[in-house]
């Protein structure tokens, strides 16, 4: 919790208004695709896909690296409307380290 606390707060300093999903955040299903339970995975894989199209934004940030794998590389094979907000650009999927990077190249961080 304190290195996510950590990000919001440079987040904040950086001009970013985070938002979180909070309760309705879900298993990306990572753990249950690789333990082999196929439909598993695909349910809350689905289930995901659903709560982040019901609350659309332009980025979207992770810690996680599996869930950062799901969203850029398994969810668009699943999902075409996923794929679709991906390619177009209507969807960014960062890891947290890429996003202060990002911010610390434009000078917005020090």
């Amino acid at each position: 919790q304190k290195t996510l606390r950590a990000l919001v707060q440079s987040m904040k300093a950086g001009g970013i208004v985070p938002a979180v999903l909070g309760a309705a955040e879900t298993d990306c299903g990572d753990v249950a695709r690789r333990l082999g339970d196929e439909a598993g995975y695909q349910r809350l894989a689905r289930q995901l896909i659903d709560t982040l199209t019901a609350h659309p934004a332009a980025n979207l940030v992770t810690a996680d690296p599996h869930l950062l794998h799901a969203l850029r590389n398994e969810y668009p094979v699943l999902d075409a409307a996923w794929a679709q907000r991906l390619a177009s650009g209507q969807v960014r999927v960062w890891h947290h380290t890429e996003l202060l990077a990002d911010l610390l190249e434009r000078r917005v961080l020090k």
